[in-house]
């Protein structure tokens, strides 16, 4: 029950618990036995009384997101046009930023798709527990730091770590929670996978890294994404 809490508490647009928005039955029909699984898990009348407060801004959320779900999957206007309309926008210190769905779920947080006020790809990485703020606090701090190492003629470094563009807090609008959240570049492009890497060697079953010819820095092997593009495998 508490791990469904958490699931709700995190969950920003309708995508975050039932999946891409989209016309087809049954996807609608599994988004529905979703929301009545999740109803049945948090409903206020059947968890301990003392989740009932959680609970109850749990459903609430829960229900308002499966609304707008419905709305959107059976709406005749275009899902372009719809997504664009119900989208979520969060301000931080250096812009606005639309959210889009989810790009990837990790550990402690969620990735989700995102453009900034100029239509620029950026990702938004959201905790899904307050309790993890500040692990997100600390890798807003520690990209600051790599990233001022990177200056002063280092900007070949800028290719191995995530590029930092914003660090905001979002309010939750039924809970209240407040989560720290990271705003990073796309992480979409400049990459290779590992099918497109030559001069791959293994040894006992383990992968060794690859030299980069124009820096002599070994590029981590954490597929699929792992070297830059340019960089010289060797």
């Amino acid at each position: 029950m508490t791990e469904a809490l958490d699931v709700v508490g995190a969950a920003i647009v309708p995508s975050d618990l039932f999946g891409p928005i989209t016309h087809d039955p049954a996807a609608q029909r599994a988004a529905r036995r979703r929301f009545h699984r999740l109803s049945v898990l948090i409903h206020p009348d059947r968890v301990d009384p003392a989740y009932a407060a959680r609970a109850a801004a749990a459903f609430t959320h829960a229900s308002n997101l499966y609304r707008r779900w419905q709305h959107d999957a059976t709406t005749t206007t275009s899902t372009t046009a719809t997504a664009t309309a119900t989208a979520i926008v969060l301000d931080g210190n250096r812009g606005s930023y639309r959210l889009g769905p989810r790009h990837a779920r990790g550990s402690i947080a969620d990735l989700h798709h995102a453009a900034d006020s100029g239509g620029a790809g950026v990702v938004i990485k959201v905790p899904r527990n307050v309790s993890s703020n500040a692990l997100i606090d600390a890798e807003w701090a520690a990209l600051t730091e790599i990233a001022a190492s990177a200056e002063g003629g280092n900007d070949w470094l800028r290719a191995y770590f995530p590029q930092l563009i914003d660090h905001l807090t979002h309010a939750d609008p039924v809970t209240g929670a407040r989560r720290q959240v990271n705003v990073l570049d796309s992480l979409t492009t400049g990459f290779v996978t590992l099918a497109e890497v030559s001069g791959l060697r293994t040894r006992t079953g383990s992968i060794r890294g690859i030299g980069c010819g124009c820096t002599g820095v070994y590029c981590g092997l954490l597929p699929p994404r792992i070297a830059p593009v340019g960089c010289t495998p060797r």
